[in-house]
């Protein structure tokens, strides 16, 4: 059986070529970002381009993905649940806390048939969020200020 990270591995060796931002780059050293995507899922030849914002979440933030994880399972032990399927309840619940603003068609993530297109939002999420951490300049000696965030970024720590 996978674990989660060989599961985002796959996924995320899908979905890499198939997402790219348009216009200039975001900048992710920010709390708040702004970026684009544009995706064709590969089944139905259907391409998706919008603008989102998002934010990297405060604690209350990521306690608050947490439990939106918890509610998606349903009362299931989180463990008994696949890993694929829990990593798409820590996406969808991020996806309620850390987008402030996303197109008309990204208002119901979790009805599309196909992952390319949550998955590539997610990754941009995910990587706003590891890029704002090591935003900092490493401290004298070499040692990152928050050493170890970049191994569980909040969005998908668990």
């Amino acid at each position: 059986m996978s674990t989660e990270h060989e599961i985002l591995e796959q996924l995320r060796k899908r979905t890499s070529t198939a997402a790219a931002t348009t216009g200039t780059e975001p900048d992710f050293t920010k709390r708040e970002s702004v970026w684009t995507i544009d995706v064709t899922e590969p089944g139905s030849g259907k391409r998706f381009v919008g603008t989102f914002t998002s934010q990297v979440p405060s604690l209350r933030g990521q306690d608050e993905i947490a439990l939106l994880a918890a509610q998606l399972a349903g009362g299931v032990a989180y463990q008994a649940i696949a890993p694929a399927a829990r990593y798409r309840m820590q996406m969808f619940a991020a996806f309620t806390v850390m987008l402030l603003k996303r197109p008309d068609w990204f208002s119901q993530p979790a009805e599309f048939l196909e992952e390319d297109v949550p998955l590539a939002v997610y990754d941009r999420m995910t990587e706003h969020i590891q890029t704002f951490f090591r935003r900092r300049a490493p401290q004298a000696g070499g040692a990152a200020a928050d050493a170890g965030i970049d191994q569980h970024p909040p969005a998908v720590a668990g």
